[in-house]
């Protein structure tokens, strides 16, 4: 695995054979303890990381995590370190261009606040003690693509389950939707 270590004030990076990024945003002693502050002020960085993300990869699939120190006090303090993902990679925002980002950011961190906010309104009397960083994940995405013939596995071929029209252009979507429907 080929890792790359930048240290840029608040902000560590690992690349991992050029094709996926995590990004780690740490707070500022001020906005530490406000979920909501610490996002605002990380605005900037954020789209600066996509931007980056999408001028070295033109389309990746992301993902943000938070990692927060909760606190709670029954007869003494406990903490513990929970995370709070945004999404899986399965489920992961997709990024196919710049315009795409302010809209991508958006969503992911209202994705975050909701997991954080749920989290604090099951009664469980958990509250913020602190962040500890913002994970940015990124992975470049291939779009499936349609392409000419490729010939089946004699598995496939030989059940009939599948159309598959040999063809010398890249029409094969369109002749087999021909071929299914005439």
């Amino acid at each position: 695995m080929n890792k790359k270590r930048k240290k840029k004030s608040n902000i560590k990076e690992k690349e991992f054979k050029e094709t996926a990024s995590e990004y780690l945003i740490q707070p500022s002693d001020k906005n530490r303890k406000d979920i909501k502050l610490f996002i605002i002020e990380s605005l900037q960085t954020i789209k600066k990381i996509y931007e980056n993300e999408i001028n070295k990869r033109r389309n990746v699939k992301t993902t943000m995590i938070i990692g927060c120190v909760m606190r709670k006090n029954l007869n003494k303090t406990v903490k513990e370190t929970v995370y709070f993902h945004s999404s899986s990679f399965e489920n992961a925002n997709v990024i196919l261009n710049k315009e795409q980002i302010k809209k991508n950011i958006s969503k992911l961190v209202a994705l975050l606040q909701k997991r954080f906010d749920e989290f604090i309104q099951r009664g469980s009397d958990w509250v913020l003690d602190h962040i500890i960083n913002l994970q940015i994940n990124s992975i470049k995405f291939k779009p499936f693509k349609g392409a000419s013939y490729i010939d089946l596995p004699p598995r496939i071929k030989n059940s009939q389950s599948c159309i598959n029209v040999q063809n010398d252009d890249n029409k094969c979507f369109f002749m087999g939707c021909f071929i299914l429907y005439s």
